[in-house]
C-alpha cells in the first residue's frame, strides 16, 4: 500500500510539473506572438466505487424511535398465534412506549386473501409482514414488501436473509417427531424419522396433511426415492390427517393418537412445562422450517415498521421470542432456545425449496390419498 501512495504521489508531481512547463511555453508562444500549440490530452482518473456510491449510515433504534413516535401506530401482518404474538407485542410496547401496534392474525393462505384484496383497491395497509417461507415467497413475488437492510440484520448468517434485504428470518419452525407418553411406552420410543413407517403404528399417528415443504426438503435431503418410500409407508399406517400444527398437538395431548410426526415444536413443548404427558424426539435431522419478516411496500408507518423489525431481530427482540415460547432464528438464540429437543443435526429449508412446493403438491395429496 505504501508503494502505491508514493507511485500516486510521483504521478500527481509529475502532472503538475508538466502543467507548470506548458504554462510556460504558453507564455513564450504570447510574447512572440505565435499560435500556443495544442496541449497535451489529461490523463484519464476514476473514482473508486465507494466514493461514487456512498453507503447510507445505518440508522439507530433511538432515530428509528424518535421517528416512529410521530407515527404513533404500526400494522403487523401476521401467523404467529395470538397466544405467543400479544405478550411478544406487550414487550415492544414496554420498550417503545408511544406505537401502537395492530396486528392482523391470519393463517397464511387467509391473510394471502385479504391482502390480495387490499392491494386491488390500492390500500396497502401493512407496515410489516410475518409469515412462513412457503407464503412469503409469494408476497414478494407480489410486491408486498420492500427491500430493508436492518442493523440487526447483520448477525444473522446468510442462509437466513435475503442478499436484496426483502426479509430476514426472526424466528423458525423445527419440525420433528413428539409422542404422548401415557400411550408410547419408553422401550417403543421412535428415534428416526423412518421408525414411523413400521407397521406398529398403523392407526396410531398423525400427521399435517398441508405440509408439502417438509416432503420436499425430505426429498432434497435424502433423495426422491426415500423420501417418497417414507411418505408411503405413512401412508399404509392410515395416519390421522389434520391441517392444523396446534390442533394436532391438542389432540395429542388429550390422547386422539400416540403419535405426531414432522409437526412444530412450539406448542408440544409449552404444553410439556404444563405438565402435558407429550415428548419431543429429536428426530436425524431436525428440519428447520423458516419464518419471514419484511417490510411492508406502501405502509403508511414506515419508521414504526423499521423499528419494530431492528428490534425483533436484536438482542432484546430475539430474547423475548424464547420468553414467549417461540424459537428464535438467530443461531446463538436457537441453541439456547432448542436445548429441549436435543437433537445436534438440524436442516434449513431454504427459501428456494419453498418456492419448489406447489410442484410436489399432487404428488403428495395423490400418496396420501388426499382429494
Amino acid at each position: 500500500m505504501l508503494a502505491l501512495r508514493d507511485a500516486g504521489c510521483n504521478v500527481a508531481a509529475g502532472e503538475v510539473l508538466a502543467k507548470m512547463n506548458w504554462m510556460r511555453v504558453a507564455i513564450v508562444v504570447l510574447l512572440c506572438g505565435c499560435a500556443a500549440p495544442t496541449p497535451p490530452a489529461a490523463a484519464p482518473t476514476t473514482k473508486p466505487a465507494e466514493a461514487a456510491t456512498p453507503k447510507p449510515a445505518a440508522e439507530s433504534l433511538d432515530s428509528l424511535y424518535a421517528a416512529a413516535k410521530s407515527e404513533g401506530q404500526m400494522a403487523l401482518y401476521g401467523t404467529l398465534n395470538t397466544q405467543f404474538a400479544q405478550p411478544l407485542i406487550d414487550k415492544f410496547s414496554a420498550r417503545y412506549p408511544g406505537i401502537k401496534v395492530n396486528y392482523n392474525r391470519q393463517q397464511a393462505e387467509k391473510l394471502s386473501a385479504i391482502m390480495q384484496q387490499e392491494a386491488a383497491a390500492g390500500n396497502m395497509s401493512w407496515d410489516v409482514l410475518d409469515g412462513p417461507e412457503d407464503m412469503f415467497v409469494l408476497w414478494a413475488n407480489n410486491k408486498y414488501v420492500q427491500a430493508y437492510t436492518s442493523p440487526s440484520a447483520s448477525s444473522f448468517p446468510n442462509e437466513l436473509k435475503d442478499p436484496a434485504g426483502m426479509w430476514v428470518s426472526d424466528r423458525v419452525n423445527p419440525q420433528s417427531l413428539v409422542v404422548n407418553t401415557d400411550l408410547v411406552k419408553a422401550d417403543e420410543l421412535p428415534t428416526t424419522w423412518t421408525d414411523m413407517v413400521d407397521p406398529r403404528w398403523k392407526g396410531r399417528l398423525a400427521i399435517d396433511d398441508t405440509n408439502v415443504l417438509l416432503y420436499v426438503a425430505m426429498k432434497d435431503h435424502w433423495g426422491a426415492q426415500k423420501a417418497t418410500d417414507y411418505l408411503r409407508g405413512i401412508a399404509a399406517n392410515q395416519p390421522r390427517l389434520e391441517a392444523s400444527n396446534a390442533t394436532i398437538a391438542q389432540l395429542l395431548g388429550a390422547g386422539e393418537f400416540g403419535v405426531a410426526a414432522g409437526i412444530y415444536t412450539d406448542a408440544p413443548h409449552a404444553m410439556q412445562q404444563q405438565g402435558a404427558p407429550v415428548k419431543i424426539i429429536g428426530a436425524d435431522p431436525v428440519f428447520v422450517q423458516l419464518q419471514l419478516l419484511g417490510l411492508g411496500a406502501k405502509g403508511a408507518h414506515p419508521n414504526a415498521g423499521k423499528l419494530y423489525i431492528s428490534w425483533l431481530l436484536g438482542d432484546d427482540g430475539q430474547t423475548a421470542l424464547n420468553e414467549v415460547g417461540v424459537v428464535p432464528a438467530r443461531p446463538d438464540k436457537y441453541q439456547l432456545a432448542t436445548a429441549f429437543i436435543g437433537a445436534k443435526n438440524t436442516v434449513i429449508i431454504s427459501p428456494a425449496q419453498a418456492a419448489k412446493a406447489p410442484e410436489s403438491t399432487a404428488e403428495f395429496n395423490q400418496i396420501l390419498g388426499i382429494k
